[in-house]
């Protein structure tokens, strides 16, 4: 299965990781996950794209326009960006989770 994220090419830079584009997709087999880890991903998935969750109202949607944002092209990097997304619609006061949606890459 691919999936297909977004890459923060600051966090890429500063990693000294020099992955050029803005979006990465990478082939998975679910299986190979744990649970938790497909559980995690599963709720950002449209299509192949993987995208982050927004709160609206009591509950929480995807957020179409916008691909989920990660540190670096691979598996880790998505799981965290998809547990960073978890931790900030779960806590939206909490000033020590990292806001990524202030740096968007849309769906294209």
């Amino acid at each position: 299965m691919k999936l297909k994220f977004g890459i923060d090419q600051e966090a890429c830079f500063k990693s000294g990781n020099n992955y050029s584009e803005t979006t990465a997709t990478i082939d998975i087999d679910p299986s190979m996950l744990s649970q938790e880890q497909r559980d995690l991903i599963a709720p950002r998935l449209n299509g192949d794209s993987v995208v982050p969750l927004t709160r609206f109202g009591g509950s929480y949607i995807q957020d179409t326009r916008y691909f989920i944002l990660a540190d670096g092209p691979n598996l880790q990097d998505l799981l965290d960006a998809c547990a960073n997304n978890e931790a900030e619609i779960k806590n939206p006061n909490d000033s020590t989770v990292l806001d990524a949606s202030r740096k968007l890459v849309p769906l294209s």
